[in-house]
């Protein structure tokens, strides 16, 4: 079995590009699409979000069941990965916005010391404009859900460390049953986007582990992909009430179970695209001060798109790189080495 699913990279790519454009359009134009580009993004540039949910349910499935991990060691990893390039990024995006202040931005004004707390931590709050229920860095609202399904894994983990993965599997389908049913928890339990967690978790279960799908004869792969992008497809010309998770759930089964192809595209050019996926947690991140900067920058005209895209894709991309590089790598590995000898001390006095 492999030890690294390429098809991922690109899906990861894919998505946090589909987000970047998506906003572009609401910033830049106000979801008011001009052309087939901008429709494209405007209706389903958001649909990045729920393939990134489906991702990281695969992805922590994948991780999970090939190594043994403590609730306190899991948690410790994942506040690890997550928290300093988000903690950084809503810092960039408030001290931008001290500098500038345009229409198109003016709604992320005016924000407390308490928005910053309860962005920090995770807390769903009501957003200072009334835009809703959003973080100081509006697109971190997708972090709360995934700090929350964290949170189910870790149970998991305590309940049974072997099968956590099935245990949180069952918990992401029950809470939100039960939280509309019996008893409200609150918005992230009640939301019926953790499924998608769930299916990510059940196609790496079920379709990789069991059924060992990436390794059927091709004539099942691939008409099993041809399948899985027909009915992507036909959800996106639909759209009825849930089709994004139908889109998503097939995206990541098709793209899984077409892997020799990635595998193969990322011997050449296709490194680039892998890169991308590997800065593709940074490029969600700090796509956002970029819109802002080069918004206040710029002419943000018709005529002057070309310039605007070449500018947030350039400026994205560096962001991204510097984060992932800086952030995500060095200081994340600077960090866990600072705690890993820090109990080793703890350790040894105790001795």
């Amino acid at each position: 079995m492999t030890n690294r699913f390429y098809s991922l990279q690109y899906l990861r790519a894919l998505a946090a590009w589909m987000v970047v454009f998506h906003h572009y359009v609401q910033v830049f134009r106000d979801f008011q699409p001009e052309n087939a580009a901008e429709k494209v993004f405007a209706y389903y540039g958001s649909l990045g979000v729920d393939i990134f949910f489906v991702l990281s349910g695969f992805i922590m499935a994948f991780s999970m069941t090939r190594r043994q991990n403590t609730a306190a060691r899991f948690v410790l990893d994942r506040i690890t990965r997550i928290v300093p390039a988000y903690w950084l990024a809503t810092i960039v995006l408030l001290t931008v916005l001290s500098q500038y202040n345009w229409d198109g931005i003016a709604f992320l004004q005016g924000t407390s010391w308490r928005d910053l707390l309860y962005s920090f931590l995770f807390i769903p709050h009501q957003h200072v404009s009334g835009l809703g229920v959003f973080p100081v860095l509006t697109v971190g609202w997708t972090l709360n859900f995934e700090m929350f399904f964290y949170l189910l894994l870790a149970i998991g983990l305590l309940i049974n460390n072997r099968r956590a993965v099935l245990i949180t599997v069952v918990l992401v389908f029950a809470l939100p049953l039960f939280s509309r049913m019996v008893f409200h928890l609150g918005a992230i339990p009640n939301s019926f986007l953790l499924y998608e967690f769930a299916f990510g978790l059940l196609i790496y279960l079920v379709g990789v582990q069991v059924l060992r799908l990436p390794e059927k004869g091709f004539i099942l792969r691939y008409g099993l992909a041809t399948l899985c992008a027909i009915t992507a497809l036909a959800a996106m010309k639909l759209r009825f009430h849930g089709y994004d998770m139908v889109v998503s759930v097939a995206l990541v089964l098709g793209f899984v179970v077409a892997e020799d192809v990635f595998a193969l595209l990322s011997r050449g050019l296709g490194r680039f695209v892998v890169h991308l996926g590997d800065l593709s947690y940074s490029t969600y991140l700090f796509h956002v001060p970029v819109l802002v900067v080069v918004g206040a920058h710029m002419d943000i005209s018709r005529s002057n798109d070309l310039w605007l895209v070449l500018a947030v894709c350039g400026l994205t991309y560096v962001a991204s790189w510097l984060s992932y590089t800086f952030v995500e790598q060095r200081f994340r590995t600077w960090i866990t080495g600072q705690m890993r000898r820090r109990k080793d001390l703890t350790h040894k006095s105790a001795v």
